[in-house]
């Protein structure tokens, strides 16, 4: 930024310092597991304007944060072991926090054979007024987090404020809103009775057996003129198939043209048939937010690869007047959010990757055309002259998100979840 003289951030300095002030204060909390499965776990705190605030870093991180300080301290540089250096990266500040209560106990902790007194001074005792996330909380008390991952209200462990979920009594929220915004995803969990799974099928039941059927198209796959597609089936110029372009102007003899998104920008003149349409549909609801959905009409879909769950969470956010277009308010969305897709048995067998082809396209050799056009997605470029169609990007998240390569529910990766919030 502009801000950034000389290797020096202003923005990490004050980042830190919140930190390191809510730590003073007493103003912090540390999941005691994962908060993220297979992803880290959390810290919960107070910034500077008094809302809550929530960082993850991975659970193995103890063991390295401690080699990395032991080496910063075997440099003999005294300002690479203060904490307003160390609490600059919460990667690096929450575990030693986690595992020693301070960064001075760990300093002491990795290299005991230092004079630290000389060097850094004598630790002070805290003077700071104690200013807990809970009034009236000690330290040592365990506290529950609502089951809402974009919600960081806290309560005692024993506290009767969250309810639990009617259905299953595993999952508490805070407010009834909570829950419905979480449904989405909780859902997936569920404990479903043999009565209620008829009327109220999970997005990974196999049902039986009809999943292998051919479902119903909701959507007509037309060509929209300013919305991007793909090309394949070119016999007369090969060269051009895989190749992404903006659907123009129909020409004569039914074909139509279209403007490719490379550098030569060449324009085409196109057989329909030789045209895949991206497959991605908004439907905008009355005083609601917009739906993203798949031919089929189905927000997550194994047929078409897609998963728009993040996406129509992030959209709804965004409705409710949330800002969402923040890095940190899109890491969190992509760390809390997991895709809900699992391989059918017996697709195993094809996770493996092809040569010429990205590794999302792993798992999705049964699926040529949907893998066609993420590859074709995949390759153009994020200069600002080839952007892609608000519609392909929102397809080549929801696909990159998933991959295809997991039996079991998986992280996302959303690697241009930043871009939709932007377009949203």
């Amino acid at each position: 930024g502009s801000s950034d003289k000389g290797g020096f951030c202003s923005a990490c300095e004050a980042d830190a310092i919140e930190r390191l002030d809510a730590i003073a204060r007493g103003a912090v909390v540390l999941s005691l597991d994962e908060d993220l499965p297979h992803r880290g776990q959390a810290a919960i705190f107070r910034d500077k304007n008094g809302a809550l605030k929530i960082e993850t870093w991975k659970t193995y991180a103890g063991g390295e944060a401690e080699c990395v300080l032991a080496t910063l301290a075997a440099s003999g540089m005294p300002s690479y072991v203060s904490p307003i250096f160390i609490a600059q990266d919460p990667n690096f500040l929450w575990p030693i926090v986690a595992d020693h209560g301070s960064v001075r106990a760990a300093v002491e902790f990795v290299a005991p054979h230092m004079d630290w007194r000389e060097k850094i001074g004598v630790a002070k005792e805290n003077e700071q007024e104690q200013d807990p996330v809970i009034p009236g909380c000690r330290p040592g008390k365990f506290l529950r987090k609502c089951g809402n991952g974009f919600c960081n209200n806290l309560e005692h462990h024993r506290s009767e404020m969250f309810q639990y979920c009617s259905r299953c009594n595993r999952r508490k929220y805070c407010s009834a809103k909570c829950q419905r915004d979480d449904w989405p995803i909780h859902k997936l969990e569920c404990k479903v009775t043999s009565s209620e799974t008829e009327g109220n099928p999970r997005l990974d039941d196999s049902g039986d057996g009809s999943s292998n059927e051919a479902k119903p198209l909701k959507y007509e796959l037309k060509l929209e003129q300013g919305e991007d597609c793909v090309v394949h089936g070119l016999k007369g110029k090969p060269h051009y198939n895989g190749k992404v372009g903006v659907i123009g102007a129909a020409t004569e003899g039914g074909r139509i043209a279209v403007t490719l998104r490379y550098n030569d920008g060449n324009v085409l003149s196109i057989k329909p048939t030789n045209l895949y349409c991206i497959g991605v549909f908004c439907r905008k609801r009355k005083k609601k937010s917009r739906v993203f959905e798949c031919r089929h009409g189905l927000e997550v879909c194994p047929e078409c690869y897609l998963d728009f769950t993040t996406i129509n969470r992030l959209a709804k956010l965004k409705y409710d007047g949330q800002d969402m277009s923040s890095a940190a308010a899109i890491e969190q969305c992509e760390e809390i959010y997991f895709s809900s897709l699992s391989l059918r048995p017996g697709e195993e067998s094809s996770r493996t990757l092809d040569k010429g082809w990205p590794m999302e396209c792993i798992g999705m050799k049964e699926y040529q055309e949907q893998r066609f056009v993420l590859k074709a997605l995949v390759e153009v470029k994020d200069e600002s002259e080839q952007r892609l169609s608000f519609l392909a990007m929102v397809a080549k998240t929801a696909f990159i998100t998933y991959g295809g390569a997991f039996t079991d529910f998986v992280l996302r990766g959303c690697t241009k979840l930043g871009d939709v919030a932007q377009m949203l």
